[in-house]
């Protein structure tokens, strides 16, 4: 008998990125972590620079010092062709229902992560713009979940569990370095020892329901009329406005930044870890 036949390689990922290297283009690769660019690098700590906001609350729980600046040492970059093509699926699909919606375009609001150019030009189409909100934003957490999310990504039905669920169970995604730096955890003794971790993750936010009081606003979302909730905390109290998906395939987690607090140029040592409160994940 002849050899069985080998399967069939998997077609390449949806409008895949056009910096990514040719084998995560056309679906060869299963994933690859690269090291970012010194223009990747760049643009990331400008985001982090400009979203910076001297501001507390109480999911600050460390009871270190507010820091007075972030600073990325390094940061790796994701290519999964798996989970980009079911974000490129959903931001067709986005596209298809904000098509359906007049005047959807005057609703949009652009996260503040997006004054940074050059992650700005990454959402926009050379014709089209970005008629689907496309944006980059924030997601704290530890050193080695940072990287189990490159790999798998966000899991809807386990948001909230640990932080709380304000305005519904989703995955909460922030445009302020110092929200994002609330959730953020340092490793000890591993390989980013005693830095902190942060996701930016690729969204497509598409038409927000804008909220400033608390509440589960998940139906909204999973209805088809708005596809993500923006609780907007800034305006009613001053602290930070959050973008909460509740479409696994909306996000794609992009970029894992390993980064130092700094109080007046010199480095906030973390606590030890059996001091430190219990990790949680990013929530309200």
């Amino acid at each position: 008998l002849p050899p069985p036949r080998p399967p069939p390689p998997p077609p390449p990922p949806l409008q895949a990125p056009s910096y990514w290297q040719g084998p995560s283009r056309s679906g060869e690769v299963g994933h690859k972590v690269l090291a970012a660019g010194a223009d990747e690098m760049a643009w990331i700590q400008a985001a982090l620079d400009t979203t910076f906001k001297r501001k507390v609350t109480r999911d600050r729980k460390d009871g270190a010092p507010l820091a007075d600046r972030f600073v990325a040492v390094s940061c790796l970059r994701s290519e999964h062709p798996e989970l980009w093509d079911r974000y490129a699926q959903r931001r067709r699909e986005v596209l298809g229902l904000c098509t359906g919606r007049p005047g959807v375009g005057d609703e949009f609001d652009t996260p503040k992560t997006m004054a940074c150019e050059g992650l700005a030009a990454r959402c926009r189409h050379a014709t089209l713009g970005n008629p689907t909100n496309q944006a980059y934003l924030l997601h704290g957490t530890h050193p080695t979940m940072a990287v189990a999310i490159l790999e798998k990504s966000f899991t809807i039905d386990t948001a909230g569990r640990s932080a709380g669920t304000m305005f519904g169970a989703g995955v909460y995604l922030a445009e302020s370095s110092t929200k994002a730096d609330e959730y953020a955890r340092h490793d000890e003794g591993g390989e980013y020892d005693g830095l902190y971790a942060m996701l930016v993750v690729r969204a497509v936010l598409g038409r927000p329901f804008v909220t400033e009081q608390p509440g589960d606003f998940s139906e909204k979302v999973l209805s088809g009329e708005f596809d993500h909730v923006l609780g907007d905390r800034e305006k009613a109290v001053g602290t930070f406005r959050e973008f909460v998906m509740f479409h696994e395939a909306s996000m794609y987690p992009e970029y894992a930044i390993f980064y130092r607090r700094e109080k007046d140029g010199v480095t906030l040592e973390p606590e030890p870890e059996a001091a430190a409160p219990p990790m949680v994940e990013m929530g309200p």
